[in-house]
């Protein structure tokens, strides 16, 4: 080492200025940062092709990071959502209707959510295992008439007549029942059902 590179080593200075200098690095912090964006600008190409193996091979890591920093920055997630969506209106809309088609029952309970919400009667939660519990019984009125098509998601006291949407206000009709059922409350749609039978 120079007698003068010495002086400034000694001062703590490298040849640029009043740089930090970095101990055992032969340069300063300030050189090392710049040396190292220049190495990263001259070889950006290579880099992505690199991290883009990485991700690839480490998709587990990748997805954790992603869930950990979206549950830091819920306003950055929700604001490049909203700036995605405005961009991207046809592929939002094939995206939702490719949910809708898959997810048929999470459909039907976010329609039936959406349209009390409306009304403003009240929503509650409804989980996904009440959900499941809840579509795994038979059709409520099937000892009044025989069953027929789909099962749907029904309100027991009509959302046109102030019902909530919550698990305690919920059935499971077939298609039949249900068209049937209307709006009327349970006891008036039992008594339509016995006197068309009579």
């Amino acid at each position: 080492m120079g007698r003068r590179k010495k002086e400034m080593v000694e001062a703590g200075l490298c040849g640029k200025g009043l740089h930090q200098w970095v101990e055992g690095q032969g340069c300063c912090l300030d050189c090392k940062r710049e040396a190292n964006h220049r190495w990263w600008a001259a070889n950006a190409e290579k880099n992505r092709e690199i991290g883009r193996l990485w991700r690839e091979a480490n998709p587990e890591k990748v997805r954790e990071h992603s869930r950990r920093w979206a549950k830091a920055n819920p306003e950055k997630v929700r604001e490049h959502s909203r700036r995605w969506f405005a961009a991207n209106p046809e592929k939002s809309r094939e995206a939702n209707r490719r949910w809708f088609a898959a997810n048929p029952e999470k459909f039907r309970e976010y329609a039936a959510r959406r349209r009390v919400r409306l009304e403003g009667n009240g929503v509650y939660v409804v989980s996904d295992k009440d959900m499941r519990r809840l579509q795994q019984q038979p059709c409520a009125h099937s000892h009044l008439s025989p069953c027929d098509g789909d099962m749907h998601l029904d309100h027991v006291i009509p959302v046109s007549r102030g019902g909530t949407h919550g698990i305690g206000n919920l059935q499971i009709l077939c298609q039949r029942h249900n068209i049937s059922k209307h709006d009327r409350l349970e006891a008036e749609a039992r008594r339509r059902a016995v006197s068309r039978a009579a």
